[in-house]
């Protein structure tokens, strides 16, 4: 049964999409006829379209991807479906679905082009909508997840600080009673007016000297207070470096003070090992090992450093030891080695002055320069610090 044909121009017109007619054998495929859902769409009456191609609607914006795979397909006289940015009469845009099918008569020529329109502006605005709601909510909550981890490591930081702070007043203090004494017996040397024997004036001399001595470690404590500070309100900058040469340098510098503990200092090191570091944050983690090794090992034994790759989990690190065969430590001193305020049961074999900061200041050192730092010893038999950072190309 044939379909009426006022039923078929009437289901045309009033199609909820729009239709339109291009005649493929006149030149540029002019339209000859558009539906009522066109002009609802588009804003263009039928008078305003008929004879044009239909890629006025693309107005400036004709190099559109979808507009240039459409124009090929007409062009090859084949049908294709794009999305296109097209523009209304009132000259908003609007994103339209094109469908376009070729159309053949009985001899399979062809005639005419069908094309049909759909305005998909708030099908793809809820989907842009949706897409940016997914990024938005994993942006959250990864700013929640970067959040707790600042507010962790801004109170891990105020109670470090206050710690240093209640350590340096203490320091502090601790100074104020051998300076007023030192100054009493300086005063005492310097007055015109107190005639003294030469055996009183070596005496306040000699007073003077002992009060000095006994304010160098509280100094020392003072300068490794300021290294905790410094080095945790200034971020470290990190470049590739030749830490072989850095371990050279301080062994040059602490040979001859082996030398005068009848410590033997062994070097077994390559002449390049390149790391991502800092250069003055390494050569104070490794002054400070050093330093204990010599430290705490009692004349006649021996101390070294040695370097060695090593590779974990696919990943190239360089390890540096720094060894002695000193005192050790006990499980308890272990325990305690990182931290501050521990008092350890191992002792300077020379009557040197030791903080307790400066393992502290390594801990704080190496793991801001995205390293690891531990410690293996056995008390009686030598301690051994391992310090391990990633390597880096020269």
């Amino acid at each position: 049964m044939a379909i009426p044909y006022n039923l078929l121009d009437y289901v045309l017109q009033h199609a909820p999409i729009g239709i339109t007619l291009a005649d493929a054998a006149m030149p540029d495929t002019p339209i000859v006829y558009v539906n009522d859902g066109f002009m609802r769409i588009t804003g263009y009456p039928p008078e305003e379209t008929i004879g044009r191609n239909c890629r006025f609607l693309q107005a400036h914006d004709t190099r559109q991807p979808s507009a240039r795979l459409m124009n090929h397909s007409i062009a090859n006289g084949r049908g294709c479906r794009v999305v296109l940015r097209n523009y209304r009469k009132d000259e908003t845009m609007f994103w339209n679905e094109v469908t376009i099918v070729p159309i053949h008569d009985t001899d399979n020529m062809l005639r005419y082009f069908l094309g049909v329109q759909h305005d998909v502006t708030a099908q793809r605005q809820y989907n842009e909508l949706l897409m940016a709601y997914d990024v938005i909510n994993e942006q959250m909550t990864n700013l929640e997840e970067q959040s707790g981890e600042l507010r962790r490591v801004n109170e891990q930081l105020h109670e470090s600080n206050a710690r240093i702070n209640d350590l340096a007043a203490l320091l502090a203090h601790d100074l104020q009673n051998p300076i007023s004494a030192m100054m009493s017996f300086i005063e005492i040397l310097r007055d015109d007016t107190i005639t003294l024997s030469r055996e009183d004036t070596q005496l306040y001399a000699n007073v003077a000297y002992e009060t000095a001595e006994r304010m160098l470690p509280i100094v020392k404590k003072l300068v490794d207070v300021g290294r905790l500070a410094k080095y945790q309100t200034e971020p470290l900058k990190l470049f590739a470096l030749n830490a072989a040469n850095i371990v050279e340098l301080l062994a040059t510098g602490y040979r001859h003070r082996a030398a005068a503990k009848e410590i033997q200092f062994d070097i077994d090191i390559p002449k390049e090992f390149w790391i991502l570091s800092d250069e003055n944050a390494l050569y104070e983690v490794l002054d400070n090992l050093i330093s204990n090794a010599l430290k705490y090992t009692p004349h006649g034994k021996r101390i070294g450093v040695r370097m060695s790759s090593n590779i974990t989990a696919g990943i190239d690190f360089v390890r540096i030891e720094v060894w002695d065969e000193g005192q050790g430590f006990s499980e308890t001193d272990l325990s305690k080695l990182f931290s501050q305020g521990g008092k350890l049961s191992a002792r300077p074999t020379g009557g040197e002055s030791s903080t307790g900061l400066g393992l502290m200041a390594v801990k704080s050192l190496v793991a801001q320069m995205k390293g690891k730092v531990w410690c293996e010893s056995i008390q009686g038999e030598g301690t051994r610090f391992f310090v391990e950072f990633r390597a880096a190309s020269k």
